[in-house]
Formats: structure tokens, C-alpha cells, sequence
């Protein structure tokens, strides 16, 4: 496309732009460094956008994958919206005469639909997602070094904390020992009943988890931490012992 043309100005993209807000943070970036690079939208920049988006040079940071992934989708949507409104169809073809004149052929009907036709393929090719989108590596397991554990005094300082003459200290030392015994997150442990304790899998005690993370039920087997029921039964009897049913 010559610059020398007069083409549909970059903030066209904000005509009827989502009214969100991270839909139109997402635009503005996109709008200034399209500014920056000194570019037009309709050229399809979208591919050395992606790129610029998860550059470590960029600032203030790189973003993720699914970080950019999401701010292409925006900006995606929006010059496809933008594209099929009436105004920015007068103005290609407005630019397509353009274009015929200044390559010595006819305007008529047929040659401005070739050009239109030519812009529209080559801007929603390069914008397609095949193009641009990132791939997200799915981390199945990680290292122990990402891994943030007590160290066995800490553990230690945990468990001697609460005041066991108490009911409610005697509460949260089950809870505190339930917790670094098995590993549960705060939420599955607010689910548990009290029938979910002792559960058997291949007769291996465990701990029924109902609905964990991405909506699973599993079975956390105590192993040598079978020391804690210990702890909840001291709980759930003195709990009786105060509110007898």
C-alpha cells in the first residue's frame, strides 16, 4: 500500500471498541505502537506485534503467552468489527480508485472490488491466528527449586503454637497438622466431612478430597502421617464433650 494514499487513520480502530476496560487498554497499546512504529493498521502488523508482546525488551515487562494471547484476541475482534463497518468500506474503495488511477487502470466497479478484495484477504490472513498466536507449555510438574517449603523447625514452630487447653487451640493444631500432613488446599480442607477422613484406596488409608483443583476427587493417602487422626479425634471428642447433640 503507498504511503503517498490516503488510508483509514489507525484510531479508526476505536469505532465502537469495547467498552471494557482491559479490552480498551489493550486497543490504546496497540494503537501506540503502531504509532511508534509508524504504521497502519489496514498494513496487518499483527504478527511483529505478537513478537514485541513477549520480547524481554519490551516495557515496562514481557507478557505470557496467555497474557498476549489475550490482548491479540481483543485487537483481533476489533479490526474485524472495524473492517466490516460501512465507513471503513466507502474509504477502501475510496482508496482503491486511488490505487487504479495511480496505476493507470480503470476505476470501474470490478477493479475497485479486486483491490478491496486484496487488502481484506492480506490484512484477515495476517491476522489469524495461526500467525500469531503463542503457544503455553502446560508445566505437568515442577521442580522442587519452585517450591516453597517449610523447613522442619518451622513445621515444628507451627504445631506448638496453639494453646491446646483450649478448644480452639486445639482446633487450629488439628488443622494446622491436617494441613502440613497432607498437603490440601484451605478450600478442600473447609469441605471435608467427617466421614471423608478414613477412606481406603487398594487398602491404603487416605483422606477423600471431594472436588479438588480442576474439579477431581481423589484420595491423599496419610502414609507415615497417620499420627494426625490422632490430633482430630482429640478435636471431635472434645467438641462433643461441649455440644453434645
Amino acid at each position: 500500500m503507498k504511503n503517498d494514499l490516503v488510508t483509514p487513520s489507525n484510531n479508526a480502530l476505536l469505532q465502537h471498541a469495547p467498552v471494557g476496560k482491559n479490552e480498551q487498554s489493550r486497543l490504546r497499546q496497540y494503537l501506540r505502537w503502531l504509532d511508534a512504529e509508524n504504521r497502519a493498521w489496514l498494513d496487518g502488523n499483527l504478527t511483529d506485534y505478537s513478537a514485541y508482546l513477549v520480547s524481554p525488551n519490551r516495557s515496562p515487562r514481557p507478557l505470557s503467552p496467555a497474557s498476549a494471547n489475550a490482548h491479540l484476541s481483543t485487537i483481533r475482534k476489533q479490526i474485524k468489527r472495524v473492517l466490516d463497518l460501512p465507513q471503513t468500506r466507502q474509504q477502501l474503495f475510496a482508496l482503491a480508485s486511488q490505487r487504479c488511477t495511480a496505476d493507470g487502470y480503470e476505476a470501474n466497479p470490478a477493479n475497485l472490488a479486486v483491490y478491496v478484495n486484496e487488502v481484506e484477504r492480506a490484512l484477515l490472513g495476517s491476522i489469524h491466528p495461526t500467525n500469531t498466536k503463542h503457544r503455553e507449555t502446560i508445566k505437568q510438574d515442577r521442580p522442587d527449586t519452585e517450591h516453597t517449603r517449610l523447613t522442619f523447625d518451622q513445621a515444628n514452630a507451627l504445631l506448638n503454637a496453639p494453646d491446646i487447653a483450649s478448644t480452639k487451640g486445639l482446633r487450629d493444631l488439628a488443622l494446622i497438622a491436617f494441613l502440613l500432613c497432607t498437603g490440601l488446599r484451605e478450600q478442600e480442607l473447609c469441605d471435608l466431612r467427617v466421614s471423608d477422613l478414613r477412606q481406603t484406596v487398594d487398602g491404603v488409608l487416605g483422606v477423600l478430597v471431594r472436588e479438588g483443583k480442576g474439579n477431581k476427587q481423589r484420595v491423599v493417602p496419610y502414609g507415615a502421617n497417620e499420627w494426625v487422626l490422632v490430633i482430630l479425634d482429640k478435636w471431635l471428642e472434645r467438641l462433643s464433650l461441649e455440644y453434645p447433640i
